[in-house]
């Protein structure tokens, strides 16, 4: 069952099953069930995966900056108190882009265009500490952890029975009779849900001193993000995604919600900041009042095209590595059980006598930097580049590429704003614009039968609409 079908089947379910009964504390808590079924369903089809093979030493030393966070990079180490916008952010949005130390390429731009004092916390996935840090933040996945701990030791030492079990257990069964098995239990769901509970509290404590008018997140579908939203909705603060990749029904946080509440999703954000009129539209379509799009552009577009002394720097980066001019075309890579084949796909395409015509620039997901050496060795011909494509901003690699190739990378919906070219795997449909190859094409080859597309003329002034929106 592919991604799209098992949306489509939570969908039903929705429409099926009274997911109202799963209700604890008076919060209704079905989304958490909706990502976990979906999280399962990805990781068992070649989902996304940041895991790396690291040694005893290395985990060690990454407790270690764990524990002793707040020391970590510590003169950029922020105090709580009085913001009127509250981010929460990860590390791993953060890139190395000049003097300043290492950006985060959606809540930076937010921050520098803000009239009005702001507050960070980052969270640290993985042990990854990016810095230094342009601005102060503080960094809480040692608290994080710390409430996952003490929820999952509650809820061995004090199991309950909660009335929702037969509807799930009723959920199952549904599942089962349309061909999916799902191992998620009674006892996984509580769990999640008691460690939403947890960091609940622990986040409406920051919310009680720091006294935001705006609660500002990305990928509001982690499990810390719920809880900060749903925290900072019961107190009546605005809650607002920022689009970070594709959305539409391919994406089940994005896709239609149905059976929603009558007041909406307490743990869904009031607002999804979306990069163009076409997802807006999508928000809107299941939101209703509740939920609602705003047209808001590609914030970290918006800000690296602005940015004329950055641009000049980089795009002279990008040519030291292309003396002989040659065409860019950028492979945008994605974290993957099973990206073997494209790589040598990606081999075969690139040493063709047309591919070596050509400047094949693989640029590395920010989950993937663990993989950098491993891939400069297998890519290491005179026609690829893999540490420029990853660290230069992406706007001013895409202003100069000819072509994009990736198995699904929503840096598509980027190449569509600067007119570039892309194809993508066979089966995700779920992009405009686009052709599809099979792993069988020659990649440079099925790029050239694309015809350029426009360039959209619907481009947005991101700095406008965020200080509108303050």
């Amino acid at each position: 069952m592919n991604s799209n079908d098992f949306v489509k089947l939570l969908q039903e379910i929705e429409k099926n099953i009274d997911i109202q009964k799963f209700e604890y504390q008076e919060i209704a808590f079905w989304p958490i069930i909706r990502f976990m079924l979906y999280t399962e369903h990805s990781s068992r089809n070649g989902g996304l995966t940041t895991e790396a093979e690291i040694s005893k030493k290395q985990k060690l030393l990454l407790l270690c900056k764990m524990i002793f966070s707040r020391f970590v990079d510590y003169r950029q180490h922020k105090s709580l108190k009085n913001a009127d916008v509250y981010f929460l952010t990860m590390s791993n949005s953060r890139v190395f882009i000049d003097s300043k130390g290492y950006v985060d390429s959606f809540i930076s731009p937010l921050v520098e265009w803000s009239k009005y004092p702001c507050h960070i916390d980052e969270m640290v996935f993985n042990g990854e500490f990016r810095y230094p840090r342009a601005e102060k933040t503080v960094y809480i996945q040692k608290e994080i952890y710390l409430q996952y701990i003490k929820a999952t030791l509650l809820n061995k030492l004090n199991p309950q029975t909660y009335e929702w079990q037969d509807t799930w257990e009723t959920i199952r069964e549904f599942l089962s009779k349309h061909g999916y098995q799902t191992s998620v239990t009674t006892n996984h769901i509580a769990t999640r849900l008691l460690r939403f509970f947890f960091l609940k509290t622990w986040f409406d404590k920051r919310l009680a001193i720091v006294k935001p008018k705006q609660v500002v997140v990305v990928c509001y579908y982690s499990l810390p993000c719920l809880a900060l939203i749903c925290a900072a909705n019961q107190r009546g603060i605005n809650t607002i995604d920022l689009q970070h990749g594709v959305q539409g029904q391919s994406h089940i946080a994005y896709s239609n919600f149905y059976n929603i509440p009558h007041q909406g999703w307490s743990m869904l954000p009031k607002q999804f900041w979306n990069w163009n009129y076409k997802d807006k539209e999508n928000i809107d379509s299941w939101g209703k009042n509740n939920h609602t799009g705003v047209t808001g552009g590609i914030i970290w577009n918006h800000y690296l095209l602005a940015n004329k002394p950055l641009r000049t720097s980089w795009i002279k980066k990008l040519n030291n590595i292309n003396k002989d001019n040659k065409p860019i075309i950028l492979v945008s890579l994605q974290p993957s059980k099973d990206n073997d084949t494209f790589f040598q796909q990606l081999i075969k395409s690139s040493q063709s006598k047309m591919g070596k015509k050509y400047l094949w620039c693989l640029r590395l997901h920010p989950g993937m930097m663990n993989q950098k050496d491993y891939l400069n060795n297998l890519f290491d011909f005179d026609n690829c580049e893999v540490d420029i494509a990853s660290t230069i901003p992406l706007a001013y690699l895409l202003e100069n590429s000819f072509g994009h190739i990736t198995r699904y990378s929503s840096v598509v919906l980027e190449a569509e704003y600067f007119g570039v070219k892309s194809i993508v795997e066979s089966g995700r449909d779920y992009y405009d614009n686009v052709d599809y190859f099979s792993n069988t094409d020659n990649l440079v080859i099925k790029l050239n039968e694309k015809q350029q597309i426009d360039i959209s003329k619907d481009v947005v002034n991101s700095m406008n609409v965020w200080q509108n929106l303050l």
